[in-house]
């Protein structure tokens, strides 16, 4: 069960889930939202400046709105630090520390989407496929040696007959 949660209340670690799930929830209710003002634009009768949605146009509304993701999350920060707030970011933290760790922690979370995005990639057009379009662009942008694009076609370019099987 998910705990409510205060948005101005003190960060607790016992309390991830619950903010990531409304955090989740906030971000579709303001996507619907959008949604809904946009649907009420359409087809306005003369004379009048925006029209009423039934319940069953919300509802088809939101049924052909897709499953709210991280990704989701990660556009709502982009868009709240370059348009709506971004004091929020800057003056926000606590301190230096805490600002440097947030960053951090956004750093990893893209890291790691990217790795699974990657690895989807692969999985579906195959390592070498994947070796020739990671070397490929190394290439076309001239990359650093020691650049992460350079290492990505690097890493996935090394021969791999002699690996083995995985130990479990």
């Amino acid at each position: 069960a998910v705990s409510p949660v205060h948005v101005l209340s003190s960060p607790d670690p016992n309390l991830t889930s619950d903010r990531l799930a409304m955090f989740l929830r906030t971000t579709r209710e303001k996507e619907l939202t959008r949604r809904f003002a946009e649907a009420r634009k359409r087809s306005v009768l003369p004379g009048r400046t925006r029209r009423n949605l039934s319940s069953a146009e919300k509802e088809r509304i939101a049924s052909n709105l897709s499953a709210t993701t991280i990704f989701d999350l990660f556009w709502r920060l982009r868009t709240k630090a370059n348009y709506d707030d971004a004091d929020t970011f800057v003056l926000g933290a606590a301190g230096v520390s805490d600002a440097h760790a947030f960053a951090d922690s956004l750093a990893i979370l893209a890291d790691a989407s990217v790795a699974a995005l990657e690895a989807l990639v692969i999985a579906y057009v195959g390592p070498e496929h994947y070796a020739r379009f990671a070397t490929s662009y190394r290439d076309r942008i001239k990359a650093e040696p020691d650049s992460a694009v350079a290492l990505r076609a690097e890493l996935f370019s090394a021969d791999t007959t002699n690996i083995g099987e995985a130990p479990f």
